[in-house]
């Protein structure tokens, strides 16, 4: 009996210790460890403004097939989009949005929009179709970078590690994230 205890038991954690991503019924969308980060952050949920102007692939707020708008507010983020340059400037004056999806084509044009001022919001470049070496000088320029075509994950992902930055940016400026 006490074999069979200690065989279940080391099955079970090796189980639960294998993989962050849990099967759920519904939408498959549970990822351990995510809510946890939300409750952490404190009662104000990220902005995230997505840039898409005609031009860029992420026009129509969509990453390939991937319905970004929805991906984030279920995630409990607060996107929205700007469809042009004017729409922009708009939000990045008055809505100060925490971290800013754009094309990394428009990622220079959004750093030139964002207010002086501290915090600043956290650029995530998305590269269509990109090299691991692509990836990575704008991982070192950014500090983030998401490539495209991308999963839910892979863009929470690019997201959260976004928030992570965008949070010790603040929290050096002396700012509440």
């Amino acid at each position: 009996m006490r074999h069979r205890f200690g065989v279940l038991a080391l099955v079970g954690i090796a189980v639960l210790g294998s993989g962050s991503r849990l099967l759920a019924c519904g939408d498959k969308f549970l990822v351990a460890g995510r809510g946890a980060r939300f409750q952490r952050g404190g009662p104000r949920a990220l902005s995230v403004l997505v840039y898409a102007p005609a031009s860029s692939g992420l026009s129509g707020a969509r990453l390939g097939k991937l319905p970004v708008d929805s991906v984030l507010t279920r995630a409990g983020y607060r996107p929205a989009t700007a469809a042009s340059a004017e729409q922009l400037a708009a939000m990045m004056r008055d809505g100060r949005p925490d971290i800013v999806l754009a094309d990394v084509a428009d990622a220079a044009t959004v750093e030139r929009t964002s207010p002086a001022g501290a915090p600043r919001p956290t650029i995530v470049p998305v590269l269509d179709n990109a090299t691991r070496q692509q990836v990575s000088e704008a991982r070192k320029t950014w500090g983030v970078a998401l490539r495209s075509p991308a999963s839910s994950d892979s863009l929470l992902d690019a997201v959260d590690e976004a928030a992570e930055l965008h949070a010790k940016a603040a929290k050096n400026a002396g700012l509440k994230p």
